[in-house]
């Protein structure tokens, strides 16, 4: 502050940087307070962007569960989908396995003719 004998000292504003956000803004007697904006993990997106005066938002990406394979996958602002594997009915097979990131295909079981018997049963993974 001023004094009879002194003047005052003037000082130029932080500015924050591409980088940062402001956590505290400046007054007339206060400077502004900047801090570094997170960094999102591999394992998390961007749930909520930063702006000049918050701060990004970082959310862990939902895991797929043993049933499920992720039919979307995350990128750095979304979070995967996951999606229940199909399930075969009483009368297929799979037909293919399903993976992480692909659903399994069923199809349906041979039917046997009239003038037909069974000679290999189906399973769950194969045709008669």
């Amino acid at each position: 502050a001023p004094t009879n004998s002194t003047d005052r000292v003037c000082t130029a504003q932080t500015i924050c940087q591409s980088y940062q956000y402001q956590t505290v803004a400046p007054t007339n007697s206060t400077d502004r307070v900047c801090a570094n904006q997170t960094v999102c993990l591999s394992y998390q997106y961007q749930s909520v962007a930063p702006t000049n005066s918050s701060n990004r938002v970082c959310t862990n990406q939902t895991v797929c569960k043993s049933w499920q394979y992720e039919s979307v996958a995350p990128t750095n602002s979304t979070d995967r989908t996951c999606t229940n594997q199909t399930v075969c009915l009483s009368y297929q097979f799979q037909s293919v396995a399903p993976t992480n990131s692909t659903d399994r295909v069923c199809a349906n079981q041979t039917v046997c003719l009239n003038t037909e018997f069974q000679s290999v049963a189906p399973t769950n993974s194969t045709d008669r």
